[in-house]
């Protein structure tokens, strides 16, 4: 997390999808031409111009998600957006997230060319620091980015390693994970940064 050296907040509560009627079998894209109720229970997010936007929030917000409420949970997955800087302030990250009944995976990406990928544990209460880098991976500035978060099967039987992935490129690599029924989200660290996504798509992973 860059705002003033500190880590990524703790993430407000999001609700792993459990009473939606029919969520999407197979592949689930969004190019937020319309308004898709998938992103209904969102705070603070509106589909304006072939995009969604996200923020700016107000000052008490610390970690803001927005999970897509039509997605199926597969343990295995691909998850593709892009993404792209907006307003407001530029020393903190946006990006993505794949939330599970014990783990939040955050994939985040500041306007200054640094990422970082953060892991929140449910149990203990606390992010678990994976990198944090400045590259020239990131596009600066309001250039727009596509991030991927994929998931394949590990050699050892219920895990998966999860590849992060920028503009094609693979950064970083989370191995030996347990394979659990996954959403994907949108997110913004903090508060006064307004971002924008589009080409929004989650599947189940095919070899």
């Amino acid at each position: 997390m860059i705002n003033s050296g500190t880590k990524t907040p703790r993430p407000t509560a999001t609700t792993v999808p459990t009473d939606i009627p029919t969520p999407t079998l197979g592949a689930f894209v969004d190019d937020f031409s319309t308004a898709n109720p998938a992103w209904a229970q969102c705070d603070g997010v509106k589909v304006e111009g072939g995009r969604l936007l996200m923020g700016p929030y107000e000052q008490y917000a610390l970690f803001n998600s927005c999970v897509c409420l039509a997605c199926g949970g597969y343990t295995t997955y691909q998850f593709a957006v892009d993404a792209t800087y907006v307003e407001g302030q530029v020393d903190r990250t946006f990006g993505i997230q794949m939330e599970n009944e014990k783990y939040i995976y955050y994939l985040g990406i500041s306007p200054f060319q640094a990422y970082e990928v953060s892991k929140w544990d449910k149990e203990t209460q606390k992010w678990i620091d994976l990198a944090f880098k400045w590259s020239t991976l990131v596009k600066a500035s309001r250039a727009t980015n596509h991030l991927e978060i994929i998931a394949k099967p590990a050699t050892t039987a219920g895990q998966v390693d999860i590849f992060i992935k920028i503009n094609g490129s693979t950064p970083f690599v989370i191995y030996g994970q347990e394979a659990l029924p996954s959403w994907p989200a949108l997110g913004v660290a903090w508060h006064a940064m307004g971002v924008a996504f589009d080409n929004f798509s989650y599947e189940k992973f095919k070899q």
